[in-house]
């Protein structure tokens, strides 16, 4: 179910709730209730997104495609997100050319298994923030992940995901 309400739309997602205002702020939050691999409602809107926000968010376990080619997103950030079953994050930010900064400092990917082709086109991607308290990883299918996009990346605090990252045979430049 989609609403439009003057230039701000919403809908739901397996259960949550998502918005985009006038502004081009994307918000899901509440209950996510599938553990399927479920399609993003809002495509029909990618164009209007500038910046996305997972808050109050529970259930999240598959986050595949969901901003794939939102050429005009610059910002993710998470707050008070309930990620640990999340397990699927292939080219979610896939051809997002103006995105800048990802922020998943406060999101558990600690059960993540699929990240291919994550940020495939990212080229303006400067800055990821991850959460430093996990220390078991399960990804299994990295390929591409970085393909032109983190090779200009400052990371804050990142040497063990560097780490990480060179003994899964990804080398940043």
């Amino acid at each position: 179910v989609i609403n439009v309400n003057g230039t701000s739309v919403s809908g739901t997602y397996a259960g949550a709730t998502w918005s985009i205002d006038e502004e081009g702020n994307f918000l899901l939050t509440g209950n996510i209730t599938s553990t399927g691999n479920v399609s993003a409602t809002w495509k029909d809107y990618k164009d209007s997104i500038k910046t996305a926000t997972f808050k109050d968010l529970t259930g999240l376990c598959y986050t595949g495609y969901f901003f794939e080619d939102c050429k005009n997103l610059e910002s993710f950030t998470c707050i008070n997100v309930d990620s640990s079953k999340l397990n699927n994050m292939g080219s979610m930010f896939g051809s997002c050319e103006s995105l800048t900064s990802l922020d998943f400092s406060n999101m558990d990917i600690s059960n993540v298994e699929y990240m291919y082709f994550a940020f495939e086109g990212c080229k303006s991607l400067k800055s990821i923030k991850w959460n430093q308290n996990k220390k078991n990883h399960k990804i299994k299918s990295f390929r591409e992940i970085i393909e032109d996009s983190l090779n200009k990346i400052k990371f804050d605090e990142y040497q063990k995901y560097i780490d990480f990252l060179n003994k899964k045979e990804i080398f940043l430049k």
